[in-house]
């Protein structure tokens, strides 16, 4: 019988925690005000966040901390100190995108748990088994990633797999996004997404939301979930309020509870707000029909004509489904596209105040201003049970999560902290004798040890060496324990027991301080150029795509998207690639070192759109056997040079090229040219080889000269002489 999965729901703020544990959720995904990619929500402060731990533990739910964005090398110090906070609270998880982040967990925090963040980007089972290597425990999947394809993927999974179920979707495959990035310097690699995607375009004189998806669904595939071993069903939405967790928690609760009662569970979402809900990208269908590209992507649901202004600050509507006081509306000008938002604080129906309408109901409706008549009503939130009174009570202290080794032999008993400082013992002489009937067993010690009588501490793990057939009585093993329970109180007071003597902080800084650059760069520069191009007078390294090349090539770059199902076909042309005398192979995704294990004489460089964003990324990427990396193309370039003078890889720079800014699988309605309403112009361009569609700028982006890099000039969808140029984030603030 298959495990009923985890539901895992989002948590803005600590309101929308917890309505979400109070209405099923068995663990949250959270973000502190820094490093997460969701920074335009209200996030937790340390105290909020130490406060919902705390709820948390007690009622033995789970809480997932997302530090799911890009770093900079002069962000990693900040990044630690914020891991040093985090370590002490004993999370149950940490959600992590970036590499140079999985290596400093693994080396310095070890007893973390990593989940790999959606923003990884792993969309098959090579990745998965990647991510494993990494020491990774959980990989949250692409969202892009079908039906068929995750069937098969966690058949051959040797980790626990987390998917998407609900929520809005991005229209580009996670962690390749630069539009916002492009446009504005606010990327969605940083948390700071200006969700561009659901701008209007124009093309042949038509406009459309091109990349506007629709909200996913997914709650008719819970039993399909739980059949495949899925270990965790996500719903997205960190910018929601608690009104919608409430309500889609709820829902999902029931159809995993009670698979007979989906019906009633989908029942239960049309009370929700959402764009107009799609399977996603669960299949060709899906993917097809998953852009709305013919309406403006808002979050709202019409709810009630205006039938005629009132005097003073109030409308006459035509109810078209329930509203109730407390929901949260918007009276939309049918003229001129003006709106004003305000809660709903008084229903008047026939002459009498009334809690809520119904469809069908005539109402008056007070509001903050005066409603043009040509308006419709549209509903934004609910009124739900508010959760506010419970916040009051929940402990602000940090409990520590603590980890104990007790010995007990028949001269007494020590006990040592195994997550603290080693220094601190406790050690207590007792004379014990040996046991005639009741002897001594670490079941007893653990149950007995394990209560703390402290709002400091909880025990998450005791382990027991008992010397001998000994007799402990109940009375004095309840005395030892509440002994040293006091001392530990004292010696909490007293020092900060809670930071080693070598805390992870000095350590990570005295490795830091040795981390340098040892590497002095050759000249030579490689061109990425496609099969058909004419051999170019001044190259020196020639590159080629590995699904398009021949024997001219020196390198070869593989693809950042392989399906699974064509996982299989990647690898012949690995090895055709191998036998036709290239040694040279560039990753633009962490799934492809797979491929590559069985191959000893071999090269392997990371090339965009692989992130390498710091020393410590560089650290992670060597360790797992690549010899050369490519610094990631939204970095400043004052960044960039604090990141070649750390390296322990030679580095290389995306020199010049044509970046792709949005990539997908979902089906695109236009092909060709279109442009914005700043008349900013875009090419769209769709792959039938990787099956891909690109969103290309017009322009070229053109980095400066970096000391002590090699450079990679991208031809494939420029030329040399392209007079359309932007230095993208070099030249200001990637945000």
């Amino acid at each position: 019988m298959k495990k009923t999965p985890e539901l895992l729901a989002p948590a803005g703020n600590l309101l929308s925690a917890i309505t979400a544990f109070e209405n099923g959720a068995d663990a949250v995904y959270a973000g502190l005000k820094k490093f997460n990619a969701r920074e335009r929500t209200e996030n937790f402060s340390d105290e909020e966040f130490i406060k919902l731990i705390n709820f948390a533990k007690k009622r033995n739910k789970k809480v997932y901390v997302v530090l799911n964005t890009l770093l900079k090398e002069s962000e990693l110090r900040t990044v630690v100190k914020q891991l040093s906070f985090l370590h002490n609270l004993s999370p149950d998880a940490i959600i992590v995108q970036d590499i140079g982040l999985v290596y400093i967990i693994r080396k310095f925090f070890p007893d973390l748990t990593i989940h790999a963040s959606t923003q990884m980007g792993i969309h098959n089972s090579a990745g998965v088994v990647m991510a494993k290597k990494m020491g990774i425990s959980r990989v949250i999947l692409e969202r892009q990633v079908t039906f068929k394809e995750l069937n098969e993927i966690t058949k051959k999974s040797p980790l626990a797999l987390e998917v998407f179920i609900h929520g809005a979707l991005c229209s580009s495959l996670s962690g390749v996004c630069l539009f916002s990035s492009w446009i504005n310097g606010m990327s969605g690699n940083r948390g700071k997404c200006m969700q561009l995607c659901r701008r209007k375009f124009t093309a042949l004189q038509k406009d459309g939301f091109f990349f506007s998806t629709k909200d996913l669904c997914l709650i008719d595939k819970i039993p399909e979930f739980v059949k495949m071993g899925i270990s965790s069903l996500k719903i997205e939405g960190r910018l929601r309020k608690p009104d919608h967790i409430a309500k889609v928690v709820s829902a999902y609760r029931l159809a995993i509870d009670s698979p007979t009662k989906i019906e009633d569970a989908k029942q239960i979402l049309r009370g929700t707000i959402n764009r107009q809900l799609s399977e996603g990208f669960t299949g060709s269908k899906a993917i097809d029909s998953v852009i709305l590209s013919d309406k403006r992507g808002i979050s709202s649901t019409f709810c009630g004509k205006i039938l005629s202004e009132k005097k003073g600050k109030s409308i006459e509507i035509s109810a078209m489904r329930r509203i109730h006081i407390g929901d949260k509306v918007r009276a939309q000008n049918l003229d001129d596209e003006s709106s004003a938002t305000f809660t709903v604080t008084e229903i008047i129906k026939n002459g009498r105040k009334v809690n809520k309408v119904q469809d069908g109901d005539k109402c008056i409706i007070s509001t903050i201003e005066t409603i043009p008549y040509n308006s419709a009503l549209y509903k934004t939130g609910e009124s739900y049970k508010n959760y506010a009174g419970l916040i009051e009570n929940i402990p602000s202290k940090p409990i520590c999560s603590l980890k104990l080794k007790i010995n007990i032999n028949a001269f007494g008993i020590k006990i040592k902290f195994l997550n603290i400082s080693e220094s601190l013992v406790w050690i207590k002489k007792e004379t014990f004798q040996e046991a005639k009937k009741h002897a001594l067993d670490s079941t007893t010690v653990v149950n007995e040890f394990s209560i703390t009588s402290s709002d400091l501490f909880r025990v998450s793990e005791i382990k027991v060496a008992v010397s001998g057939n000994l007799f402990v009585p109940a009375s004095i093993l309840k005395k030892l324990r509440r002994e040293f329970w006091e001392w530990t109180q004292k010696q909490a007071e007293l020092n900060d027991i809670f930071s080693p003597e070598a805390t992870a902080e000095a350590r990570f800084e005295a490795f830091y301080q040795k981390t340098k650059n040892t590497f002095l760069c050759n000249e030579k520069t490689t061109y990425f150029l496609n099969k058909e191009a004419k051999t170019l007078e001044k190259e020196e390294i020639i590159c080629h795509n590995i699904l398009d090349f021949d024997f001219t090539a020196n390198e070869v770059i593989l693809p950042f998207f392989c399906p699974e199902i064509k996982l299989a076909s990647l690898k012949k042309d690995i090895e055709n690639a191998y036998n036709c005398g290239v040694r040279k192979f560039r990753v633009t995704s962490l799934y492809a070192v797979e491929l590559l294990k069985n191959f000893s004489d071999i090269e392997i460089y990371s090339s965009f759109p692989l992130p390498v964003c710091n020393s410590m990324a560089v650290c992670g990427l060597r360790k797992l056997g690549y010899d050369k990396v490519q610094l990631w193309v939204e970095l400043e370039a004052c960044e960039l040079r604090n990141l070649v003078s750390k390296s322990q890889l030679p580095t290389e720079i995306y020199h010049f090229g044509r970046l792709p800014i949005l990539v997908t699988r979902a089906k695109i309605s236009k092909n060709g040219e279109i442009h914005d309403s700043r008349d900013a112009r875009y090419e769209i361009f769709h792959d039938p080889i990787t099956e891909l569609t690109y969103l290309y700028p017009e322009e070229s982006f053109a980095s400066p000269n970096i000391p002590n890099t090699q450079k990679f000039i991208d031809l494939t969808k420029t030329t040399p002489d392209e007079k359309k140029i932007s230095t993208f984030n070099t030249a200001g603030t990637w945000g």
